[in-house]
């Protein structure tokens, strides 16, 4: 059972701080440095008292913070929210000065309370969206903006969802001290982007707004194709599948990256065609998803009947079009039993079972689960054909793993499979992947 830390955070009156991430890092890894814990997000957030609440915590020494990154960092804040410098357990703004806390297996430290600092003084930024061609002022697109790095070559969070107005005129939310980027971004549904896309234009808060900014748009690449289903036999199941699927995309980055490199999802029409507008040039990636329909998975990406899942080129202006997302549906279940020999799990471990597809399979891909206390796993919704299932131990803090012998299993459609896996644990871990 994993540790637990709790406390609250306050201001510098005393006043519960609604709604601030709190953050552990580790005392002892470096790398890495944040803890592996739950990634609910909603578990890091203090309540309406000001009190949060962390679980699942491997046994291990900490320190824990809440507020923004570090003084020039920059943050956005959002309607009336505050924004605070970052505060380490008790009330430390560097890092080194923070107390340390120890964490043991299945114990709770309490009590750990943030007292932050006064909130910090925020700014705004405004400018104009105009036409690169033209120069004309460009109304009603979709803007985004974002915090930059330390380093300045990196987004590491954004924000928008607003649009110019009228006469192509734009203003952010407030703004901490620090380097910012603003670009051309669709929050809302593909059907509704813009044909256009923007390179980011970045500009820096200080101690004052920040005026007259200019964002130049130029017309997008457009993409469009098909949605298919594989794995069922029904013609009406197969189109409800697809239509319940959304197409995203991504940007492979290799040097700055001031804008986010992912395109907003787009939905698929009822008979199984997308299209997403506006993209920029760039080697893009593609995929498919479904939040709601269990057992589906993108299995292969083609373009004009060429395999192209490792991405494509786009270059501007470009209408790529005969581009084909598969989708592989599945009902069979593998399911089992991990037994551990010579040794004993250590508590900060965490046991995953990995069924992949065997090699010369069709697709790619597989899926994970994590193994319960009793050693029992259950793997659902895999598409029909040749799997091969093994264990492996991870333990936090550590580079090496521990791997089971590999189960090769054979799935027919809707079939439920049963294997025993076996985990050495008096033999030399390995690293790497399975």
């Amino acid at each position: 059972r994993g540790g637990v830390v709790t406390g609250r955070v306050t201001d510098a009156e005393g006043n519960p701080v609604i709604g601030i991430g709190v953050s552990l890092l580790s005392a002892d890894n470096p790398a890495p440095r944040a803890a592996n814990v739950n990634i609910d997000p909603r578990g890091h957030m203090t309540d309406d008292r000001g009190v949060y609440r962390i679980y699942g915590l491997p046994a291990g020494r900490y320190r824990v913070s809440a507020g923004q990154s570090g003084e020039g960092s920059g943050a956005i804040s959002f309607g009336s929210r505050k924004l605070y410098r970052r505060t380490f357990y008790p009330d430390a703004t560097e890092e080194a000065q923070g107390e340390v806390i120890e964490i043991k297996a299945g114990s709770e430290a309490t009590d750990i309370d943030i007292k932050l600092g006064s909130a910090v003084k925020t700014y705004k930024a405004s400018g104009v969206f105009v036409e690169a061609e033209t120069g004309r002022p460009a109304a009603n697109v979709s803007f985004g903006y974002g915090a930059l790095d330390p380093t300045g070559r990196r987004v590491s969070s954004f924000g928008g969802g607003t649009a110019t107005n009228a006469r192509g005129e734009f203003q952010t939310e407030a703004l901490a001290p620090g380097r910012y980027s603003v670009f051309a971004y669709s929050f809302g549904p593909q059907q509704n982007n813009n044909e256009f896309y923007s390179d980011p234009v970045t500009f820096e808060i200080a101690d004052a707004d920040v005026t007259g900014l200019v964002v130049k748009l130029r017309r997008g690449a457009t993409l469009s194709g098909v949605v298919s289903v594989e794995g069922v036999s029904d013609r009406a199941t197969a189109a409800r599948i697809a239509g319940q699927a959304r197409v995203f995309a991504y940007y492979e980055v290799n040097g700055p990256q001031t804008i986010p490199n992912n395109v907003n999802p787009t939905t698929v029409a009822p008979d199984g065609s997308f299209r997403i507008t506006g993209l920029r040039p760039g080697r893009l990636r593609i995929g498919a998803s479904s939040d709601t329909l269990k057992g589906s998975m993108l299995t292969r990406v083609e373009m004009n009947g060429a395999n192209v899942s490792n991405g494509l080129d786009v270059i501007e202006g470009a209408q790529l079009t005969g581009v084909r997302l598969v989708i592989t549906y599945g009902s069979a279940v593998i399911r089992g039993q991990v037994n551990f020999t010579n040794g004993t799990l250590p508590p900060n471990a965490r046991v995953i079972v990995f069924a992949r597809r065997s090699a010369g399979e069709p697709g790619a891909g597989g899926r994970v689960f994590q193994v319960d206390v009793r050693g029992h796993f259950s793997i659902d919704g895999l598409a029909p054909g040749e799997y091969e299932v093994v264990a492996q131990v991870y333990v936090f803090g550590s580079n090496h793993q521990f791997m089971s012998d590999r189960q090769h299993v054979s799935l027919a459609e809707g079939g439920d499979m049963t294997v025993t896996l076996t985990l050495d644990l008096g033999a030399l871990p390995k690293g790497g992947r399975p």
